[in-house]
C-alpha cells in the first residue's frame, strides 16, 4: 500500500484554537482508495503548531511500507520514513494526466498535432493512446526503428497518421502538444 501524506498548516487563530492547539498541536485524517492495481491511503496531517510528529503517522502506517508519497521538504532524515520517488511512476501519473486533459478538452483529432519523445522506446503504450486524440502525430526517438513498426501496427489498426523521427530539436521535450489553426477561406 502506499501512503500519500499531505501537510495542512491550520495555525490557530482565536483564543480557543489556540489553548486546544496545545493540548491537540495536529489532526490526522486517513481514507483508503484503490487506484487500479495500487492501495492507496491518503493521510492529511492538519499541524496546528509545532513540527510534524512522525512517531504518531509511525503508528498509523504500523504494518505498511515505509515509504510516503509526499512533497520532498516534508521528510527530514531523522524519521524512519523514506519518500516515494519513482521515476516510472511519474512517467505514468502524467501520461495518465495529459490523456485526461485531451480528453476532456474541446479539440477535434483534426485540429490537433501531437509530438512526442520518447528517446529510448520506453512508453510506446502512450503513443496508441495519444492516437485516439489527433490524427497528425510525430514520434521522435533515438529508437526510430521500433516506432516505425509501431506506426505501422497503429495505421493497420486504427487508421492513425504516426510519423517517426530522430530530429535533435526535440530531444528536451517529453511532450509537445501543437493546436493547429484552423484555416478560413480568405486567409
Amino acid at each position: 500500500m502506499l501512503t500519500l501524506l499531505t501537510v495542512e498548516d491550520k495555525l490557530p487563530v482565536r483564543i480557543s484554537e489556540r489553548i486546544t492547539a496545545l493540548f491537540r498541536p495536529y489532526r490526522i485524517e486517513t481514507e483508503i482508495q484503490n487506484a487500479g492495481d495500487v492501495r492507496l491511503m491518503k493521510m492529511k496531517y492538519f499541524r496546528r503548531r509545532g513540527e510534524i510528529d512522525f512517531d504518531k503517522i509511525y503508528e498509523i502506517c504500523i504494518g505498511k511500507r515505509k515509504t510516503l508519497l509526499c512533497n520532498k521538504n516534508i521528510i527530514p532524515d531523522d524519521t524512519p520514513f523514506s519518500r516515494f520517488d519513482d521515476r516510472e511512476f511519474k512517467c505514468i501519473l502524467m501520461d495518465n494526466f495529459i490523456c485526461s486533459v485531451l480528453e476532456n478538452a474541446d479539440i477535434s483529432p483534426s485540429s490537433l498535432r501531437i509530438s512526442y519523445y520518447d528517446p529510448r522506446a520506453e512508453y510506446p503504450s502512450l503513443v496508441e493512446k495519444l492516437t485516439h486524440f489527433s490524427s497528425i502525430m510525430t514520434v521522435v526517438s533515438d529508437m526510430p526503428r521500433f516506432y516505425e513498426n509501431e506506426a505501422e501496427r497503429l495505421a493497420k489498426e486504427y487508421g492513425a497518421s504516426v510519423s517517426v523521427s530522430n530530429d535533435t530539436a526535440c530531444r528536451r521535450l517529453r511532450y509537445l502538444l501543437l493546436k493547429s489553426r484552423q484555416h478560413h477561406a480568405g486567409e
